[in-house]
Parts: C-alpha cells; structure tokens; sequence
C-alpha cells in the first residue's frame, strides 16, 4: 500500500503496510502489532495536513519517577486537528464511527483502539499520511465490527469511584485485596508495610494525598524488585538477550506494558496489584518483544515455550484489569 504527501517538492512514500497495531477495550490486549515503514523521496519528507502544526511526540503518562507517582495521570495534548477528524462508513450491517487522532510513534507505527463507547480511535504518527491510516481502518472492518459486537453484549457498568484512602478501605496487592489501616506514629512519615491480612500505613498526620503517594511509593518498591527478579530468570534462557534492558515504571492507563524499538522496557505501576505470575507473564512478553517487535505466530511461540499458561494470565487482566487502574 502505497501513500503520497507533497510539499516543496518532497514526497513522503508509505512503502510497506504490514501488521498494524490493534487494540480492543472488548478483549483488552492488542491482536496484531507491527509498522509502517515510510521511506523519503526528494528535498524533505512532509507531514500529512492532518498533523499540521501537531508535536511528533506527546507524553501520554504520569512522571517516570516511580517514587513520585501522581494520582491523575498527566495528559498534554496536541493542538485541535485543522480538520474534520470523526468519520463513519458501513460495514455490512455495523456502522463504524472512528476519529483520527495525532500518533507519537517515530516508528510509524498506527493503532487502533476501540473505545467503551464503541468509537474507534485511529492514531496518525508523524510523516504517516492520513488516507493510509483511512485505507487501514476499511481493511480491519471485520475486526472492528467483531469486536463492536461483544461490546453491544455487554451491560452498561458505571464508572468505578476513585478512592479514598481512608481507614479500612481496600487495596490490591499482589492480586489480593487488603484492609489499609491507618496507625498514627510519632516518628514514622508515612511508612508502609504488610502486616499479615492488612496494609499498615503509620504516620504523624494522616492525609489522603500523602496517603496515596506512600502506598505507591511502596507499590514502586515491591514491583521493581520483583520485575527485576522476573527479568533476571527468564532472560537466563533466552538467547536473543545479551544484556539486561533497562526498565521504568509509570503510572498509564492503557497498556500493561510496553517495549521501544530500542529495547527499553516500560510497565504499569499499576502491576503491583496483579498477582505474580501475571506480572511475569507481562515481563515474559515485553521480553519476547526484543526477539519479535510484533504480535506474529513466532512470537507467540516464544512466549507459549516459557509460560504455557499465559491465557490464563490474559484473561486475569480481562476479568480484574479495570478495578487495578482505580486510584
């Protein structure tokens, strides 16, 4: 598949359209993943009028410091489109709504996401123009409309509260869900523990901000030992890893975790809550990402090799993933 976008005398080629990244809040994991390679003809590759005036890049989570977590994650936006970006077309008896929003992959890397709400979010990276990402969507219509229609099955559910972090209250860890006592302590500033069946949070003076920052302090903590513990065991037996990655840890709302095109390793901090073997089996996958940057049968061979049960894991984010995101 093939695009073009002039400007003074530059034509920007969209020279291969492979597996695309597709991600659906009906299934909560990404089915296929892969890029489109632009290449550059001419004086200078030009940016499709869609993204006019719009950052390469936009940060989409909270500080990466993990020991000073934010309770909203931040969100800075691009500029609004210069155009229409909400289109509609049918396929067979479904009617697609979808939006065309600014992408931040260097890679060209296009996804698709399916809402709650059933509207379909298209992103555009920089250099990609817009009528290919317009093509991608009519190609994917049957797995749109697949996945509209297990939304359509299933009932309305209110939004869950935030949190309150006030005594009593509980919290995952682990997979588990724990009282959260708070105990006052004349010396100790908001330290926190686990204490048999309960989450001990001591402090002079109890607030539910500093609350919230100690238990993630704590939640930074415990992840990053055990996902260095993870990384360490399972990289033993993979040949393709000469090194150890690097990794960070950020507070995001939409993926458990994630591997750059230069091995780096992000994940959720939000994984503390999930129980051991599936923090491993989101560690295995993003490790398997360096051998494979895609979601192809060879990928999934390599993850299936060292964690038969990995379904299983899936399905626990499925069933449990939204009450973990609930600050």
């Amino acid at each position: 598949m093939a695009g073009d976008s002039a400007s003074g005398g530059g034509i920007l080629t969209v020279s291969r359209l492979r597996d695309i990244c597709l991600f659906s809040q009906s299934t909560g994991h990404y089915s296929q993943a892969g890029r489109i390679a632009a290449r550059r003809s001419g004086r200078q590759e030009s940016s499709s009028p869609l993204l006019a005036g719009c950052p390469s890049r936009f940060t989409r989570c909270s500080p990466a410091d993990p020991h000073y977590p934010v309770r909203e994650s931040g969100h800075s936006l691009p500029p609004a489109f210069p155009m229409t970006t909400d289109f509609q077309f049918t396929h067979g008896t479904t009617v697609i709504h979808y939006r065309l929003t600014a992408g931040r992959s260097t890679r060209g890397v296009v996804s698709l996401k399916i809402r709650a709400d059933g509207v379909v979010l298209a992103s555009v990276p920089p250099r990609v123009p817009a009528s290919a990402v317009h093509r991608l969507v009519r190609e994917k219509a049957e797995w749109i409309a697949g996945h509209l229609a297990t939304l359509a099955t299933r009932p309305a559910t209110a939004p869950a509260p935030g949190l309150r972090y006030a005594d009593g209250e509980n919290h995952w860890f682990l997979g588990e869900r724990y009282p959260l006592r708070l105990l006052p302590h004349p010396q100790a500033r908001d330290a926190v523990r686990l204490a048999g069946p309960e989450i001990h949070l001591f402090s002079q003076n109890h607030h539910p901000d500093r609350a919230f920052q100690a238990l993630y302090r704590w939640y930074a903590v415990e992840l990053e030992a055990r996902i260095r513990a993870d990384i360490g065991e399972l990289t033993a037996h993979m040949p393709w890893v000469t090194a150890t990655p690097p990794f960070r840890l950020k507070l995001i709302r939409s993926r458990w975790g994630s591997c750059s095109g230069r091995g780096n390793l992000n994940f959720n901090l939000h994984l503390a809550k999930a129980p051991p073997q599936a923090i491993r089996y989101v560690v295995l996958h993003e490790l398997c990402h360096l051998a494979e940057m895609n979601h192809s049968a060879r990928f999934w061979r390599l993850v299936t090799e060292r964690m038969p049960d990995w379904p299983r894991q899936r399905d626990w984010f499925k069933a449990h993933g939204a009450q973990l995101m609930v600050m």
